[in-house]
């Protein structure tokens, strides 16, 4: 697979990113990041600056943020230092348990 490729498919993104087409499909469904573009068949199509999206999306899921922290941190409502501050103050719980 070449890195460098543009549009890539969700199989191709979820590959590079390191995640699922479950996962990715999911963001699509909830409106945190949908893709770029679409084939005539439907079929989604990511750039390169969906990747940088995703990518982010997945380190903060992986850092305990909730969608909706993401979601404000993406639209600029929550700056990072605030939401960083907010993450510290929260108590840890491990990923299965939530």
């Amino acid at each position: 697979m070449n890195p460098n490729k543009e549009p890539y498919s969700i199989g191709e993104a979820a590959k590079l990113i390191g995640s699922t087409v479950k996962t990715i499909r999911y963001y699509d469904e909830i409106e945190l990041l949908q893709p770029s573009n679409h084939t005539e068949g439907g079929h989604r199509l990511y750039t390169t600056q969906d990747l940088w999206q995703l990518e982010l999306i997945t380190t903060l899921r992986y850092l305990n943020f909730s969608i909706p922290d993401i979601r404000k941190l993406m639209s600029g409502e929550l700056a990072v230092a605030q939401a960083l501050d907010l993450q510290i103050l929260k108590p840890w719980k491990p990923r299965s348990a939530r």
